[in-house]
């Protein structure tokens, strides 16, 4: 029988297994569409910048999960307000709204989305067979269900640890324990975690003391002090040494 370097298998979910961008993308665009604003580059941009410092804050622990989703609609619709580019009362199909229930609205379209990162699912059902594979996430629980679901991922795991149900986030110690303590004979020398990305994914693996494997298809510079055991730009290329 053939042995294996490594028996357990974390895999991030965002930008790994399934295109977040992608589907991001189209519910933003329905989301600025429905309320008339023309979403440009420049606004994406600008959306962008706001959620990816929010996200950030919330894996250093300074701000919880509740407040990214009450935040960055406000904040960018509060700026676009200012500038004359969204007018003052908002309305969604034809109906007044607020900044503040954009994201509901925005979370079930997102929902919705199950784009698929090339090769993601055939990887996961041959993997499966001679591994333990698990999703470990800090998406919306409810979101990443949906996708997961829609997408055909879900079954194939042994089990799924989002962060939402944990009450931690990655790249925190406490996240990864309570994923450990619901993984039987759980050996830090025969895991591996893949994932896109530095700050929460590699870093919480350095964290708890197991490999890491970054998923990098646009083959970005390491731009933060995190070891990397393996560096990967497609997904296949994760058979070479699992």
């Amino acid at each position: 029988m053939k042995s294996y370097r490594y028996t357990t298998l974390l895999f991030d979910a965002d930008d790994t297994l399934l295109d977040f961008k992608a589907s991001e993308q189209d519910a933003l665009f329905y989301i600025f569409e429905q309320v008339n604003v023309p979403l440009t580059k420049e606004i994406l941009s600008f959306y962008h910048e706001i959620n990816h410092g929010l996200w950030e804050a919330f894996e250093r622990g300074e701000i919880s999960r509740n407040e990214i989703l009450h935040t960055r609609f406000v904040t960018v619709f509060d700026a676009l307000q200012k500038q004359g580019i969204a007018p003052m009362n908002l309305t969604f199909g034809g109906k007044p709204i607020n900044s503040t229930d954009l994201e509901p609205l925005y979370q079930a379209k997102l929902a919705s989305g199950h784009n698929l990162i090339p090769g993601a699912k055939e990887l996961i059902e041959t993997l499966r067979k001679t591994h333990r594979v698990y999703i470990v996430s800090n998406g919306v629980a409810t979101t990443q269900h949906n996708r997961l679901n829609a997408s055909g991922l879900f079954p194939l795991f042994k089990d799924i640890f989002i962060s939402e149900m944990t009450g931690y986030q990655k790249p925190q110690v406490e996240f990864f324990h309570y994923c450990i303590d619901r993984i039987p004979d759980f050996s830090p020398e025969t895991t591996l975690i893949i994932g896109d990305s530095l700050t929460s994914d590699m870093k919480g693996g350095n964290n708890i003391g197991i490999d890491t494997c970054w998923f990098n298809p646009r083959q970005e510079e390491k731009r933060i002090d995190v070891t990397v055991t393996y560096e990967i730009h497609e997904l296949e290329e994760l058979y070479l040494f699992v």
